[in-house]
Order: structure tokens, then C-alpha cells, then sequence
């Protein structure tokens, strides 16, 4: 007697079965392995949702400590600001947010934070006239940041404390750097400035108006164009 044909999704059925039936009969086999491996997956999870809260801990922590350094650092630079709108009272003292500033570095290297609490430490021994060690924080920030948000600041911090130590060479290359590293960065025009004000003083007259002139060229809407207009006005006219 014939065999009744089965239709294709009978058919499907019946492979679906089999199939399930395998798997089955498989994970009945290799019970321990799939206890061990899902063990394994769930030991992975709770790993990487531990790490993640640490790394969320430990980024939280580094910007309370930066929050509590930049506010010791305003209320300082406030003291030495010509247009600080606060009443001055008091002598600056930049010891304590460079403190806490080196102290994150210290504690959250790898932190998002720790290259900013770099530049700032170098901004803080600038300003207390510590001007190797400032030269040395600058020079490790653009070491290790290298096109980090702070590097052109960087350079410009660089070449201020070279020009208060006279060292104009050294400053007119960490302006050019800085220009050279930093092309469509809204400080630009500082950069340019600074590298001309130091041509200026060391003679290079020529080399101070192709400055300005590039200045000009570089930042035709900005401020800085008058302020270049009249510096070549005067260079040229003497």
C-alpha cells in the first residue's frame, strides 16, 4: 500500500523536529559544557558592568577634584586680572590648585581629566614664576596630547615662559609650532601675534611683516587683521 505523500510544510515540520530533537539530544550530552560557558558569559557580564561603574566612579571622582582645583585657580587668577570685575583682596597663591591639579595627575592618570589637570599645573607654575618647571608641564602636555584640545594654549603658555627667561629663539619656536600644529584654531591670531612681537624684538623686521601679513591673510574678519593692519603701518613706516 502506498505511502501518503507529506506536504512541504509537513515536511518543514517534520525537519524543524528533527532538528530540535538533535539539539536536544546534544545539549543533553554536553550538559556541563553549556553550564560551565553560560557560567562562563554570566561571570563576563557582571565583569564588564563592574568595570564600567569603576571607570564611571574613578572619571566622576577626577572631575569633582579638576571642579575644585579650577575654582581655586579662578578665584587666584581673578586676584592678578585687569578686567576681573571682583574686589581684589588678598595675595594670589597658585600653590593650592597646582596641589590638587598634581594630585589628580597623580591618582587619575588615565583619566579624561588628567590632560587637562597637566596644562593647568603648567598654567599655575607660570604664573608663580616657576618658569622651567612650567616649561617642562607645557613640553609633556604637547608630548602626550599632541593634538589634545589645550595644545595650541599649550604652545602659547610654552613661548611666554621662553620670553620671560629671554630665550626668544626657543619662544618663536614653540609659536611656530603651535601655528604649524594648530591651523583653524580660534586662538590662532595670539599665535601669530606672539610670533611676530618676538621677531620684533630680536630684529627680524622683515620676518615680523610676512607675520602680519599672514595674520592678515589667515584671519581676514577677526580682530587680529586691525591689530595687524597697524603693526604693519608702524614697521613700515620706520
Amino acid at each position: 500500500m502506498a505511502q501518503p505523500k507529506l506536504s512541504k510544510r509537513e515536511l518543514k515540520e517534520d525537519e524543524f523536529l528533527n532538528t530540535s530533537e538533535k539539539v536536544l539530544q546534544y545539549a543533553s550530552r554536553h550538559s556541563k559544557a553549556f553550564v560551565s560557558a553560560a557560567v562562563a558569559l554570566l561571570l563576563l557580564v557582571v565583569a564588564i558592568g563592574s568595570i564600567r561603574v569603576y571607570l564611571e566612579k574613578y572619571e566622576a571622582k577626577a572631575s569633582q577634584a579638576i571642579y575644585l582645583a579650577n575654582l581655586a585657580y579662578r578665584e587666584n587668577l581673578a586676584l592678578i586680572s585687569q578686567d576681573s570685575p571682583m574686589e581684589r583682596k588678598g595675595v594670589p597663591d597658585f600653590e593650592k590648585p597646582l596641589q590638587i591639579y598634581q594630585e589628580v595627575i597623580k591618582q587619575f592618570p588615565r583619566s579624561h581629566r588628567a590632560g587637562e589637570a597637566l596644562y593647568q599645573s603648567a598654567q599655575c607654575l607660570y604664573h608663580l614664576s616657576k618658569y622651567d618647571e612650567a616649561i617642562s608641564a607645557y613640553q609633556k602636555y604637547l608630548q602626550q596630547y599632541p593634538r589634545g584640545n589645550l595644545s595650541l594654549l599649550a604652545g602659547l603658555g610654552l613661548g611666554y615662559c621662553y620670553e620671560e627667561k629671554s630665550e626668544f629663539e626657543k619662544a618663536m619656536a614653540a609659536y611656530s609650532n603651535a601655528i604649524a600644529n594648530n591651523p583653524n584654531d580660534p586662538l590662532l591670531g595670539e599665535a601669530f601675534a606672539s610670533l611676530a612681537r618676538c621677531q620684533e624684538v630680536t630684529g627680524k623686521k622683515d620676518d615680523a611683516v610676512k607675520t602680519y601679513e599672514q595674520l592678515m591673510e589667515k584671519l581676514p574678519n577677526s580682530n587680529w587683521k586691525f591689530y595687524a593692519e597697524r603693526k604693519l603701518l608702524y614697521l613700515k613706516s620706520h
